[in-house]
């Protein structure tokens, strides 16, 4: 770069151009139009960045079901199951002459399935339980007795049901008095009723019958005990079947006339043999002693629940991810906007040094003007951010061959999004390198730049805008090497007039000439248009965007507003963002294609349907 006559501070100089005779008109360009480019095919890679990005909450999702499902297991009273085999034939005795061609059908398909059928549901009656409660005197057994959970989310569940039913209960009468002993087995019968189940084997002739219960031994007891009385009253069932079958054939014999005496007394033989062969049910396997509990599974449940809440994490992380229209990553930039990306700044708000607004310590002393990095390494979020910003001066200084920019203007689309810390950090970035650097802070409604630098704001900007004085005295060191600020000065009344105004532009022509870098500090876009009128007159612009925060829609109508003036954007940096929460490590990073191709914006004309 030539050499430049220096401007030195405080001295007065003749302001040129008067009259606006050699005032460089705005960059002519067709009025550009923001078109978002063609989101690329989304690959695996984009997927696991959005969950490392929000691992957090998947991690406090699957915790989350973990965390219940050890509540419910860790409170579940353990459960056993005892199981037995029963072997049921088809019947094959005769009560009665004709039942001869009714047995060769219970050997069939439809009616043996039925008869299948009907067994498992007598082995699950209530008749049936009320006689294994009496054998076993289970009124008097602690092990039955004795009081269970259900587990903590069940019993909540019941809990809530119980009272949303309140409401709708109707009171009444108890009904009539019952026997207190009865009434009190049939309570037992009923629960020791809702543990037994019964199912038939598939393609065999087999029913499985099973308790469920507290006391291991007392459910092997039980279910041995109920297959027992099951076929104890099959078979009392068939010898009051045959005796009552007595009646029918001498009925027949009577109207028939046929030897009654005789055949009434076989008959009477063969009822009372059918009744006491033996039952067509038999044991296969007896219930043994459960070794093992069978509820609850502790750790399969546990397994499970770690398996859902990842299934159900993993879906919440891609619906927030869905739902979230704000700009977090390079990637939003480029992938959602469009735009060229110049990286990430992290956030210095969990650094260990004193919190200040900027990445260095600012004070009169030249000696504490050294940035962190250089001071303290260990300070890990500091360094980031200088990394970050040097990263920055790297991408902007390497944008055009042999000729970088030298007036940046720097603006955001709302206030609040880190612009004047970008401005000063950026400068300093630039000082660095051994180049005369200027800040001009135009932000005449919110100056920070003067107060940041310890350096009085009486004067300024709006002091030269309004003709009261000239660019060269308001020209101040900041203590930083090679870094000089023109402070905004007193708030005006019409700021966005005098930086429109033709001195505005004489007085940029000035740092130009006496500095290799000019930064300017620039209002809210979408709040004001001040930035809008300065922007055709720098060599570029960087919109600032506060990490998720800003929405894309935001930071698009504030490129739109740039490009249609006639500015060139650089470029959109993502600012403040946490970056060990974020799971990325795209700070500092500015994009290749910012490197490349210097964003104009879309010719409409040029623009396919």
């Amino acid at each position: 770069m030539t050499d430049r006559p220096e401007l030195e501070p405080g001295r007065n100089l003749p302001l040129p151009f008067q009259g606006g005779t050699d005032l460089p008109a705005p960059r002519q360009q067709q009025v550009p139009v923001y078109y978002p480019e063609e989101e690329e095919s989304i690959s695996l890679e984009h997927y696991l960045h959005v969950l490392i990005r929000r691992r957090w909450m998947l991690a406090a999702i699957a915790i989350t079901f973990v965390v219940l499902a050890a509540l419910q297991v860790f409170t579940a009273t353990p459960m056993y199951r005892a199981s037995a085999r029963l072997q049921i034939d088809p019947e094959s005795s005769r009560v009665v002459p004709f039942q001869e061609v009714a047995g060769s059908e219970m050997a069939g398909g439809w009616f043996m399935e039925n008869y299948m059928w009907t067994q498992t549901e007598n082995l699950q009656s209530h008749d049936t339980a009320l006689r294994v409660v009496q054998r076993l005197e289970l009124k008097n057994n602690e092990a039955f007795n004795q009081s269970t959970s259900p587990g903590a989310l069940v019993a909540l569940k019941g809990t809530l049901i119980k009272l949303a039913s309140l409401p709708f209960a109707m009171g009444g009468d108890d009904g009539p008095a019952t026997d207190g002993d009865k009434d009190e087995a049939a309570n037992l019968a009923s629960r020791l009723q809702g543990g037994v189940e019964a199912q038939p084997i598939r393609n065999t002739r087999l029913i499985e019958v099973s308790y469920t219960g507290p006391d291991a031994q007392l459910a092997a007891n039980i279910v041995n005990t109920l297959i027992e009385e099951f076929i104890e009253d099959n078979l009392e069932g068939k010898y009051n079947a045959a005796a009552r079958a007595n009646d029918f054939p001498r009925i027949q014999l009577q109207e028939l006339q046929i030897e009654v005496e005789k055949s009434e007394q076989e008959l009477k033989e063969a009822g009372v043999a059918a009744g006491l062969r033996s039952s067509n049910i038999r044991i296969a396997d007896t219930a043994k002693l459960p070794r093992s509990r069978a509820t609850p599974r502790r750790s399969r449940t546990l397994l499970l629940a770690l398996i859902l809440g990842l299934f159900v994490g993993t879906g919440t992380v891609f619906l927030f991810e869905a739902l979230d229209n704000t700009l977090e990553t390079s990637d939003d930039v480029t992938q959602h906007l469009g735009l060229p990306a110049l990286g990430v700044v992290p956030s210095l708000g969990g650094s260990s040094k004193p919190k200040h607004r900027f990445a260095w310590p600012f004070g009169n002393s030249a000696a504490k003007m050294r940035p962190y990095l250089v001071q303290d390494d260990e300070d890990l979020q500091q360094a980031r951010a200088l990394e970050a910003y040097r990263s920055l001066r790297t991408a902007l200084l390497l944008s055009h061959s042999g000729n970088p920019p030298q007036a940046i203007l720097v603006t955001s689309a709302l206030p609040g999004e880190g612009k004047s810390t970008t401005v000063a950090n950026i400068a300093v970035a630039l000082a660095q390198t051994g180049s005369r650097t200027v800040i001009i802070d135009l932000d005449m409604r919110q100056p920070k730049l003067a107060e940041a630098f310890g350096i009085s704001a009486e004067q300024g900007m709006s002091t030269f805008l309004s003709g009261n004085s000239d660019i060269s005295s308001q020209i101040h060191e900041t203590g930083v090497p090679n870094l000089f600020l023109v402070p905004s000065g007193p708030k005006a009344p019409n700021p966005g007039e005098l930086i429109s105004s033709e001195r505005m532009f004489t007085g940029l022509l000035l740092v130009r000439e006496s500095f290799t870098y000019v930064v300017i500090d620039s209002p809210p876009i979408l709040e004001l248009s001040d930035a809008l009128a300065a922007s055709p007159h720098v060599d570029g612009v960087i919109l600032v965007a506060k990490g998720a925060k800003t929405s894309r829609k935001t930071v698009q109508q504030a490129a739109n507003s740039l490009l249609q003036v006639g500015a060139k954007l650089f470029g959109v940096l993502v600012n403040d963002v946490d970056v060990d929460k974020a799971g990325h490590g795209d700070y500092g990073h500015a994009s290749s294609y910012f490197d490349r191709h210097p964003y104009r914006g879309h010719d409409s004309s040029q623009r396919t349907a």
